[in-house]
C-alpha cells in the first residue's frame, strides 16, 4: 500500500481513531483509579565476615558467600512464618523481594502490600528475626559450650576432692602407724634403760678392770639411748601435737602417698584448663558482634508503586488506538479489492468491443473490396 492511500485511510478513519484512543485513556484512567494502591517498602541489610568472630559457623565462609546465605535464608519459610504469628498478618512469599546491590554486600529486602505501615512493618520484622535468631543460635552454642565446660570442671572438682580425701586418710593412717611405731621404739628404749641401770647397780660393787670395762660400755650405751629417746620423744611430741606427721619423719618416702600426691596434681591441671578454656569462651562470648547489621530501616511509603494513573492511561489509549485502527485499516482494504475486479471487468468489455468495432470495420473494406472487383470484371 503506497503512503497516499494510507493518508486517505487514516483521514477517512480519523473519527474512529480518535474515538478508540479517547475511550482507551479514559478506560485506563478509570481502572487505575478503581483498582487498589500497592505500597513498597525497602530495608537494608549490611553483612560483613569482619563483623563476626572466629568461632561463628559463619567464619569460613567469604563476603560473597556470606551474602548468598543470608539472602537463601531470607527467602526461606521459616522467617516468614515467625514474622507472620509476629506481626499477625499473613505474608505471601509473592510480596517479598530479595536481592543483593549490585558490587556491594548490602541486601535490599522491599515488601510490597496494599497497607503502608504494614509494608514497612513487614521489612523490618523480617530483618529483626533474622539477626536476633542468628545472635540467639549463636548464643545457644556459646551457653552449650559453657554449660559442657562447666559440668566437666565440676566432674573434675569432684574427683580432686575425693582423691583429697583418700590421701588424707592415708595420711592418716600413716600418721597412726608412725605413733604407734614410734611408742614400740619408746617402750623399746625404756626397757633397755631399765635392764641397762639395773646391771649397772650390780657393776658399781665390782672393781676389776673387765667390770670397769663393761660398766663404761654401758654407761654409754645408756647415754645413746638417752639420745634417742629424747629424739623420738620430740617426734611423738610433735605428732600429737600438729596432728599430722612430723617432716622429720620423712613421710613423703611411702610410694602409695606420692602416687595419689602426683594424681591429685594431674587432676589439678586437668581441672585449672578447664577453668581457663571457661573463661575463654565466656570472654569470646561477651566479645561476639552480628555479623549483619541494618544500615537502613524500612520508611512508610508515602506513593503506591502501582497502579500508575498517566501509565495506565497512556497504555489504554494505544490499546483502544490499535484497536480502532485494525478494523478501519482491514475495511478500507476489503473495500478496495472489492473494486478491482469490476474495474478489470469493464475494461475487458471495452477491449472486447474494441475488437468487435475492428472486425466489422475490416469485413465492410472487404465487402466493398469485392464489390470492386466484381464491377470491374464487368
Amino acid at each position: 500500500m503506497e503512503p497516499k492511500q494510507l493518508f486517505l485511510i487514516l483521514r477517512r478513519w480519523a473519527w474512529v481513531l480518535a474515538l478508540g484512543l479517547i475511550t482507551g485513556l479514559v478506560a485506563g484512567y478509570v481502572a487505575s483509579n478503581l483498582q487498589e494502591p500497592v505500597y513498597a517498602a525497602s530495608t537494608k541489610l549490611l553483612v560483613s565476615n569482619q563483623l563476626q568472630g572466629k568461632t561463628s559457623d559463619f567464619a569460613g565462609l567469604n563476603n560473597d558467600q556470606l551474602v548468598e546465605t543470608y539472602i537463601e535464608l531470607l527467602n526461606t519459610d521459616h522467617i516468614r512464618q515467625v514474622a507472620s504469628e509476629k506481626i499477625g498478618v499473613e505474608i505471601d512469599p509473592s510480596q517479598i523481594s530479595v536481592q543483593r546491590v549490585a558490587h556491594t554486600q548490602i541486601i535490599e529486602i522491599k515488601v510490597e502490600s496494599y497497607d503502608p505501615e504494614q509494608a514497612a512493618q513487614i521489612a523490618n520484622t523480617m530483618v529483626f528475626i533474622l539477626i536476633n535468631e542468628n545472635w540467639a543460635t549463636r548464643t545457644e552454642q556459646f551457653a552449650a559450650q559453657e554449660a559442657t565446660l562447666s559440668k566437666q570442671a565440676d566432674q573434675m572438682k569432684e574427683q580432686i576432692d575425693t582423691l583429697q580425701a583418700e590421701y588424707e586418710q592415708a595420711s592418716q593412717e600413716n600418721y597412726q602407724s608412725q605413733l604407734s611405731k614410734i611408742d614400740e621404739q619408746l617402750a623399746a628404749i625404756q626397757t633397755e634403760l631399765s635392764t641397762l641401770q639395773t646391771e649397772i647397780a650390780k657393776l658399781n660393787n665390782v672393781w676389776t678392770v673387765e667390770d670397769r670395762a663393761q660398766l663404761a660400755e654401758k654407761q654409754l650405751r645408756i647415754e645413746q639411748l638417752q639420745a634417742s629417746y629424747q629424739t623420738y620423744d620430740e617426734i611423738r611430741a610433735n605428732l600429737l601435737i600438729l596432728g599430722k606427721p612430723s617432716q622429720v619423719s620423712n613421710t613423703e618416702d611411702d610410694p602409695r602417698l606420692q602416687e595419689m600426691r602426683a594424681t591429685i596434681r594431674l587432676y589439678q591441671d586437668a581441672y585449672n584448663q578447664l577453668i581457663s578454656n571457661l573463661e575463654s569462651t565466656r570472654l569470646t562470648r561477651l566479645q561476639q558482634t552480628p555479623n549483619a547489621a541494618q544500615i537502613q530501616e524500612a520508611s512508610i511509603p508515602k506513593k503506591a508503586v502501582r497502579p500508575i494513573p498517566l501509565l495506565y492511561s497512556l497504555l489504554s489509549g494505544v490499546v483502544g488506538l490499535l484497536l480502532a485502527a485494525a478494523p478501519a485499516f482491514f475495511i478500507s482494504v476489503f473495500r478496495e479489492d472489492l473494486e478491482l475486479p469490476e474495474t478489470t471487468v469493464a475494461g475487458r468489455t471495452k477491449k472486447l468491443k474494441s475488437k468487435q468495432n475492428k472486425n466489422k470495420f475490416s469485413n465492410s473494406l472487404t465487402e466493398q473490396q469485392v464489390s470492386v472487383d466484381q464491377f470491374s470484371s464487368k
